[in-house]
């Protein structure tokens, strides 16, 4: 087998995954959006789904879903997960440090909109620059202890892999953005500049990714 062809059964089995865990939750009556939100029915805005996030002590990984409103209007979002890594060891105040690793953009379905980065200023985050990134993501994975969160850890660590192409675009572009930034003269604190919300962003969908492997 060759790379491309190993490359593309990942994809398979990762867009099966997601199809799979879709219809399991389906079958409950919830989607991705409602399972993480649990009994919410309108979400607060910034506030954490599921509180204290879900997290996974053995991988490092963790996730959360939350809305907010300065969000751009024509991407019809209903909200997005934030998903990182443990970038070390908790401080006195028991914080763990994290580095952020990708976003995703969901409709009210939980259908799959866009993939995108922040500034670090964003997430408070421990910055890495995107090789790091891109090598920490391979392997996402947290194991939350519900079975309905479980599928949407299932979920997501699908769709870092059905759309790692969209993925590694949006986060090299990411670290091209404030190179081009800094490059135009002095910028202090390019990292924490409140005019700098999301970097980067590259529209994704499941049918069309579906459509495209053959499934």
């Amino acid at each position: 087998m060759t790379v491309a062809e190993a490359d593309k059964q990942r994809r398979l089995d990762a867009a099966q995954t997601a199809i799979d865990r879709m219809i399991m939750l389906a079958q409950d009556g919830v989607s991705v959006v409602s399972a993480v939100m649990g009994d919410t029915a309108e979400p607060g805005e910034w506030t954490h789904y599921p509180p204290r996030d879900a997290r996974d002590t053995a991988t490092g990984y963790r996730f959360f879903y939350h809305c907010h409103r300065d969000m751009p209007a024509a991407w019809g979002e209903h909200g997005h997960f934030h998903l990182f890594v443990r970038a070390g060891a908790a401080d006195a105040d028991k914080r763990e440090p994290l580095t952020h690793l990708v976003a995703l953009s969901v409709d009210a379905r939980g259908l799959p909109l866009r993939v995108f980065t922040t500034n670090r200023w964003v997430t408070d985050e421990i910055w890495r620059p995107a090789p790091d990134v891109l090598d920490a993501l391979d392997g996402f994975r947290v194991a939350p202890t519900t079975s309905e969160l479980l599928a949407v850890a299932d979920w997501l660590a699908a769709m870092t892999v059905l759309f790692r192409p969209q993925i590694e675009r949006v986060i090299k572009a990411r670290d091209q953005r404030l190179t081009d930034l800094a490059s135009r003269g002095p910028r202090p604190n390019l990292l924490d500049d409140r005019r700098l919300h999301v970097l980067t962003s590259e529209p994704v969908s499941l049918e069309d990714s579906v459509a495209a492997l053959d499934i």
